[in-house]
């Protein structure tokens, strides 16, 4: 059967039967489908990865107090990997940076690297990333290593996994900048984040003024005023010194606990007249002699002789 459509006088359009001049009704699955322009999903590119390498790095000629070593080290997997170590606690500004790198334009890159370090117990260093573009040193874009400023990927051993993300813009040439003082921060190479992605979890120490930093042997230091809770046998041990020095009066009870009380006050008073006669010198020196008078050994000598007399 032939059809053929027409436009009737409300202005539609109807079908047609050439033969009978019937209007055919037209069924929903007879009308055509219009292709209809399929939304537009575009893969998501993913960002070109650039790889810290030793050899690939230079102290910076701007630089004429730079503290900079290029060593192999024995990594956190046990393996000899060549890093680079910027930096003291000293003043000295450190830079190390690479040759101006060619990369594609308006294209969107990744940093990926380990670092160590980077802090000091005073909270006044300086541990940065700096990315220049076109050798222009007024606009570079800067990255805060220290203090958690930007979230690492893994902590694992000390080491802290960092993946920096950029845009090179319309640059032409791109320049990577490493920059330390007042603390020693280690940079060494690493892979991809995602093949670290079964690498045990390993949170970060919290509580502690500084980083891990392989200068100390034991990633910390035992001579600070907080190496106590960096190391859980220093601290063991300073709370038994405590205990020891602990005398419980009240475990006597009563008018003995008051009795035992008093024989000591007595006792640190002898002592103290026993170190010098404040009647026989001038006030600004008997003021200094007591600065000096180590209270606590008195006390603690004491409350031994007290307790060595009980154990008789």
């Amino acid at each position: 059967m032939k059809l053929f459509n027409i436009t009737d006088n409300n202005n539609e359009t109807v079908t047609v039967s050439a033969e009978t001049g019937e209007v055919i009704e037209t069924k929903a699955e007879d009308i055509p489908e219009v292709p209809t322009k399929q939304a537009e999903n575009p893969v998501e590119k993913k960002a070109k990865t650039l790889f810290f390498n030793a050899r690939e790095w230079k102290p910076s000629k701007e630089c004429d107090k730079t503290v900079a070593t290029r060593s192999f080290i024995t990594d956190p997997f046990g393996k000899l990997t060549e890093a680079y170590m910027i930096g003291d606690w000293n003043w000295n500004w450190s830079q190390i940076e690479t040759a101006e790198l060619t990369l594609e334009k308006n294209t969107d890159y990744e940093f990926v690297f380990w670092l160590n370090g980077g802090e000091n117990d005073r909270n006044q260093e300086t541990c940065r990333l700096e990315i220049v573009f076109d050798a222009d040193n007024e606009n570079q874009s800067i990255y805060n290593l220290n203090r958690n400023f930007i979230r690492y990927e893994r902590h694992y051993k000390g080491w802290y996994l960092y993946r920096i993300p950029f845009n090179t813009g319309n640059a032409c040439y791109t320049k990577l900048r490493f920059i330390a003082m007042a603390a020693y921060a280690t940079v060494m190479h690493a892979d991809e984040p995602e093949s670290y992605a079964d690498l045990p979890e390993d949170p970060a120490p919290k509580g502690l003024p500084q980083r891990h930093n392989i200068i100390f042997s034991e990633g910390f230091p035992r001579d600070s005023r907080w190496s106590k809770d960096a190391f859980p046998d220093m601290k063991e041990a300073q709370q038994n010194k405590a205990d020891q020095n602990t005398f419980n009066f009240d475990f006597f009870g009563g008018a003995n606990a008051d009795s035992i009380r008093r024989t000591v006050m007595e006792r640190v008073q002898e002592e103290l007249e026993d170190e010098f006669d404040p009647d026989d010198i001038a006030d600004e020196v008997a003021e200094e002699v007591m600065d000096n008078i180590d209270v606590d050994a008195i006390r603690d000598k004491i409350i031994q002789s007290i307790r060595d007399s009980f154990k008789m």
